[in-house]
């Protein structure tokens, strides 16, 4: 039984396109909205979800107004590793291996096969992210992802579907 859905945000959630001001700063980015629907329902179906991501600027403040944990992928000296913080996360939510879905969608991403017992991606995915993927979605990044990954479990009976009451309540 899966407890715990680890969710990339830049190529997933987003389109992966983000909009810079003149000095540099990402000012914006597209999320699918339907896909925040999902992540309710994933949360009612008793599965924790968290964001991962290697941006703190933009993402950070999405999850906190989202009431979503948020990790931070960006080790000291700069360098991203997932697998890192996937150590932390796995402890911190007293999860195993096998209890854990990640959705991702770049080669920084590979790394989460360790991590994961269901590892998925958009379809317009990092070529070696989808070779590595059990599950390579239909729906391209920003449009969906996280909103057709819920309905195929759903509809396969791994996970149970919650009222549409718990979810508005949520």
């Amino acid at each position: 039984m899966y407890k715990l859905l680890i969710l990339d945000v830049d190529g997933v959630l987003t389109t992966g396109l983000k909009y810079y001001d003149t000095e540099g700063n990402v000012t914006s980015k597209t999320f699918g909205d339907r896909d925040f629907t999902a992540i309710k329902q994933f949360i009612c179906a008793g599965i924790d979800v968290i964001f991962l991501s290697g941006d703190q600027q933009v993402n950070s403040m999405v999850a906190k107004n989202r009431n979503i944990p948020f990790f931070y992928s960006r080790r000291e000296g700069g360098q991203l590793s997932k697998a890192d913080c996937a150590k932390e996360i796995l402890s911190d939510f007293k999860v195993k291996k096998d209890e854990v879905i990640f959705v991702g969608d770049d080669l920084f991403d590979v790394e989460m096969r360790d991590f994961s017992r269901l590892l998925v991606c958009p379809s317009n995915s990092h070529y070696l992210m989808k070779k590595s993927a059990d599950l390579v979605l239909t729906s391209a990044s920003g449009y969906g992802c996280v909103q057709e990954l819920y309905e195929i479990l759903v509809n396969t009976k791994i996970i149970k579907s919650p009222t549409l009451q718990e979810v508005i309540d949520r």
